[in-house]
């Protein structure tokens, strides 16, 4: 299926799959809160819904290992609400 993968500077790749239609190029930068995709349901999904994979990995020397998300999504949102107090 479709997807687009993000390599960020702290050694953090996402990773987005089973895209509708993809709306960056390869290589292109892209900045927090663009538009890089828009849901599909693209490659062997087990729901004929539009939906989105998402995966946090890190580099290791293992290669790129996933993470559990959670608590970078956490850091993300306490770091958006101390922004708006």
């Amino acid at each position: 299926g479709r997807m687009v993968v993000i390599n960020h500077r702290e050694g953090l790749q996402t990773r987005y799959a089973q895209l509708g239609s993809i709306t960056v190029k390869v290589g292109q930068a892209v900045q927090r809160g663009q538009a890089i995709a828009t849901v599909g349901n693209s490659g062997r999904p087990s729901s004929s819904q539009p939906h989105l994979h998402f995966e946090v990995r890190s580099r290791s020397n293992l290669g790129w290992v996933a993470e559990d998300p959670q608590p970078l999504l956490l850091k993300d949102l306490q770091r958006r609400n101390q922004a708006q107090q």
